[in-house]
């Protein structure tokens, strides 16, 4: 056969494989007229009323996860479970029996049972590439009547395109696709194992009418709200018809609470339709009621109807995060998930309901600021407002942060109220022993007083007092960061601790118990710098590398805060140090107690002590072994040929000193 022929018949067996597996992989498009070739992969016996749960069961693929040459191992479990308890009543089984979202069970089943496959492969090494395999499908069993066994199961695999998925009835190799996206449907995105909870769980728990409503009284960690429905007075001036309307209209009166502004009818309205028509996201396990606060809730919204039934829910709220949990006081067993979106629309603050805003300070007429967190002070003043701000305590080396200080000063100009307290004493909100202090100077010698007190229970900020006259209120956590200062954070750690003069230092004396050593200078009759180790009375010649490399890091030692009184630089363990001399002048540093934010550092220099980080206090006290060099051993030369000397060849060997040894 000749070679262009052979290629010929190559290039067609290519093609036609390419062919058969894309016929394979893609379904052939039918014709109307060959629908009905279509297959039911729904058995003819089961219908959606004679259906009694849903399952889904997907693999731990632990097969995948098994060390090489480990068997081959693969278990399935539910990971959503709805069961029928009676004619139309669901719950979800893997949900601790939360009702279920009967909608969504009513169209899933009509669309299992409705549904009509077109066959695509047969070939069961492609069932993995289709995700209908048992280790990769999402498997769904229907049980019917009282039966152990599914009366149907069927795997779920990937979609093709947004109206289409991959199906493959338990115990078939057959793959058959069906014009609806079974995933979607589930909400099941890329990524996704299992079916989301959230579709199948009945997400409205309060249903009254609206109308029925009579009272509402809703309680904060800090306050109480009360309003009442009240009929509309007729308003009618004197000659005017004052015959009653044929029919009575309604509005809300705020009979206990407030901030004595009158409230936002329009912000009530949307809080009343929220309490009657918000959603919960998930169903929570009820052995967590304690750690989640909902064993002593504090928040609740109770709802008072005509006929003097009540109907409401408690709640807590995660500050610092973006969930909240709630249970209705008819079933206080069953505990949800809903957003702090969700919840803030449920429990509105007074900035919404009221319009509640900050008695802010023009940041221009502000001279003087005074921040006392604890024992530590730290004060700062100006001229006017064009000048720069200068520290008055501590009394430091360390420079002010300018544009920090101007920073507390713009948020005391805008900071933002997240809510507001009743009045009831100072110790409840923490100002009795306050976290911080805020003394403010101002033109013309007036002055204000800022308290912090403790964290919201339920908001993402703090409790301030603003004055003896004012009720407390709730600042917001990036404004009590940027008001409430600390020490350190005002100052500019940007400096060596270490005075430059001592980087050509003449001795270094390291006491660290049985590892203390001391290191001294001199000069050889060339003028060059010799290091001497002293150690447990022993002296060596030091590296003057090593030496000068310890020097430098001195030189670049900065501290990441101050102390603010001397006596937390104290501790029970030995007395550690490092002494630097220059001529007759000495500098010392030493060490103090280990905190969470470093160890303390005392300087000969400084009134207070400094923050040292552990990676820079572990490298301030070396080991005397460190400073010895390393002896380099002597330099052998090969034996070399001398020239022939009377036809003999000699063989010499020469042993030189290593030039890097010292005497």
């Amino acid at each position: 056969m000749k070679p262009k022929q052979l290629y010929i018949m190559l290039a067609t067996l290519v093609g036609l494989v390419v062919l058969s597996v894309i016929s394979d992989r893609t379904p052939v498009e039918r014709p109307i007229s060959e629908q009905a070739k279509l297959v039911n992969l729904m058995p003819a016996g089961i219908s959606a009323d004679k259906v009694t749960a849903i399952e889904f069961v997907v693999n731990d693929n632990a097969d995948e996860k098994k060390a090489e040459g480990d068997a081959a191992k693969t278990e399935s479990f539910p990971v959503l479970k709805v069961v029928r308890l009676n004619g139309s009543d669901w719950v979800v089984a893997t949900a601790w029996d939360a009702p279920a979202n009967k909608e969504m069970i009513d169209s899933f089943l009509k669309t299992l049972i409705e549904m009509k496959g077109d066959f695509v492969s047969d070939r069961e090494e492609r069932q993995d590439e289709y995700q209908v395999s048992e280790k990769k499908g999402l498997k769904v069993n229907l049980y019917a009547g009282a039966g152990a066994s599914p009366a149907f199961s069927m795997y779920i695999g990937s979609n093709r395109g947004s109206d289409a998925s991959l199906v493959r009835l338990a115990g078939d190799k057959t793959v058959y696709s069906i014009g609806k996206s079974l995933r979607s449907e589930l909400a099941m995105w890329d990524g996704d194992t299992k079916p989301s909870r959230r579709k199948w769980i009945h997400r409205e728990v309060i249903k009254v009418d609206k109308a029925d409503i009579a009272k509402l009284d809703i309680t904060y960690p800090d306050h109480i709200l009360s309003f009442e429905k009240v009929e509309k007075k007729n308003d009618a001036k004197e000659g005017e018809d004052k015959a009653a309307p044929a029919r009575a209209e309604y509005e809300w009166k705020l009979v206990s609470g407030g901030t004595g502004d009158d409230f936002k009818k329009d912000m009530l309205d949307r809080l009343v339709d929220n309490v009657f028509s918000f959603e919960v996201d998930d169903v929570v396990d009820p052995g967590k009621k304690k750690e989640l606060g909902l064993n002593e809730p504090v928040y609740d919204c109770i709802v008072t109807l005509k006929d003097g039934k009540t109907v409401g829910l408690s709640a807590v709220r995660d500050g610092k995060g973006d969930k909240a949990y709630l249970y209705t006081k008819d079933k206080q067993d069953r505990l949800y998930q809903v957003s702090t979106w969700t919840f803030d629309n449920l429990f509105m603050s007074g900035v919404t309901l009221f319009g509640l805003k900050a008695p802010t300070i023009e940041k221009e007429k502000i001279l003087s600021l005074s921040l006392k967190h604890g024992d530590k002070i730290i004060s700062v003043k100006r001229k006017d407002k064009d000048s720069k701000w200068e520290l008055v305590a501590p009394q430091t080396g360390f420079q002010l942060k300018q544009l920090r200080v101007d920073e507390i000063a713009e948020k005391l100009s805008k900071w933002e109220v997240a809510d507001y307290t009743d009045p009831k004493g100072m110790v409840q909100f923490g100002f009795s022993l306050p976290v911080c202090t805020l003394d403010i100077g101002l033109e013309g010698g007036e002055s204000r007083t800022m308290l912090l007190g403790l964290d919201h229970p339920g908001l993402d900020g703090a409790y301030v007092s603003v004055g003896a006259k004012d009720s407390a209120l709730v600042m917001k956590s990036e404004d009590v960061k940027g008001i409430f200062a600390d020490l350190n954070d005002v100052l500019d750690f940007g400096r060596s601790i270490v005075p430059a003069k001592f980087a050509e230092a003449d001795a270094i004396a390291v006491s660290d118990g049985p590892a203390s050593f001391s290191l001294t200078s001199t000069k050889d009759e060339k003028g060059n710098q010799i290091w001497t180790l002293d150690f447990a009375g022993k002296k060596d010649v030091a590296s003057t590398e090593t030496v000068d490399k310890y020097l430098a890091f001195l030189g670049g030692l900065k501290a990441t805060g101050i102390v603010g009184k001397k006596d937390e630089a104290e501790t029970d363990a030995l007395p550690r140090s490092v002494k630097i001399t220059v001529g007759e002048e000495s500098f010392e540093l030493k060490m103090g107690a280990e905190t969470d934010s470093g160890v303390v550092l005392t300087l000969s220099h400084e009134t207070l002590p400094v923050i040292l980080s552990k990676s820079d206090a572990d490298k301030l006290m070396p080991k005397p072994a460190g400073f010895i060099p390393e002896k380099k051993p002597e330099i052998e030369i090969p034996p070399v040929a001398e020239p022939e000397e009377k036809g003999k060849p000699v063989s010499v060997t020469k042993t030189i000193k290593n030039p890097f040894e010292e005497e």
